[in-house]
């Protein structure tokens, strides 16, 4: 049975400056599911009141949105509840341990954003991808991975290299003496 629990601030983000903390967010995984809880006060914005709630992680960069579902705002309050696999989120692929925060959106805008962070670095709006977009960069993230997995075979490979001519040229003068 595994365990774990995040618990960040609900920030308003207004053109990618962080304002003031609207509410907060806890993540809890518990036998193998995923909860997610957020709660909001005081949480206005300008041109309606429905957001899209995404997960986010980190990779290359950027930060990649994984759509959990809708939340109504209304009166600057708002609750979102959800439950689901901790190992595939919504059939991304990808588990609850890579995930790094929450950020609500409208229409796919990042103009003015609600956000929370549980790793500890700023989110910059300005990198969030939403999961069309970020899906779209698989192939990218494969080559990328390939070509540093062979990098790290060719340093292992000139290490052992270096190591064997260091140890035959010891013997050699062992040999000669």
């Amino acid at each position: 049975m595994s365990f774990s629990k995040n618990i960040g601030y609900m920030y308003a983000y207004n053109n990618g400056i962080r304002n003031r903390n609207v509410g907060f967010v806890k993540a809890e995984v518990r036998n193998d599911m995923l909860k997610i809880n957020i709660n909001m006060k005081e949480a206005y914005f300008d041109g309606g009141n429905c957001f899209d709630v995404h997960v986010f992680f980190r990779r290359n960069g950027k930060i990649c949105g994984i759509y959990l579902g809708s939340m109504n705002i209304s009166e600057g309050c708002g609750e979102f509840r959800y439950v689901g696999l901790a190992e595939d989120i919504q059939n991304s692929g990808i588990s609850s341990d890579k995930l790094s925060g929450v950020f609500l959106s409208r229409n796919k805008s990042i103009v003015k954003i609600f956000g929370a962070e549980w790793d500890d670095m700023v989110i910059d709006t300005d990198m969030i991808r939403f999961g069309d977009e970020w899906q779209d960069d698989k192939e990218d993230l494969v080559v990328y991975e390939i070509a540093e997995a062979v990098e790290s075979q060719e340093n292992t490979a000139v290490t052992v290299e270096q190591d064997l001519w260091e140890e035959l040229y010891s013997n050699k003068e062992k040999v000669l003496l």
